[in-house]
């Protein structure tokens, strides 16, 4: 019999029927999260550990993207894995100025990944 609680999980939303561009971001993050054979050790830690670190991981690629990611690679490097999640945060679409980068809040963000680094 197959042990789902030491098994590879992912966590689950209820799915949109028409997903906005945001949640179009998360849910591609988490087909590479699965394509990467990635997941939490039991649908707990899926549900308790992965959703939040899926939510803050789309929050942060989502701001990024918001203040053009341009700007951001020119003090910063982003990883090249996360390139790809480029393009679904465009201001312009929404009528709207891309966001001014504020290192400030992008410091909040990285730090909410600290929690991450501590769970077992």
């Amino acid at each position: 019999m197959f042990n789902t609680q030491n098994s590879l999980t992912l966590p689950t939303w209820k799915p949109s029927i028409k997903p906005n561009k945001k949640e179009q971001l998360q849910n591609d993050i988490i087909i590479w999260i699965k394509k990467e054979n990635g997941g939490w050790i039991g649908p707990d830690a899926a549900e308790t550990i992965g959703k939040p670190f899926i939510q803050d991981l789309t929050n942060t690629l989502w701001y990024i993207d918001g203040c053009n990611h341009n700007t951001f690679t020119q003090q910063y490097n982003l990883p090249k894995v996360f390139e790809s999640f480029m393009g679904y945060n465009n201001p312009p679409d929404y009528k709207c100025a891309h966001s001014r980068f504020n290192s400030e809040e992008l410091n909040e963000y990285s730090d909410c990944f600290l929690k991450y680094v501590t769970c077992p």
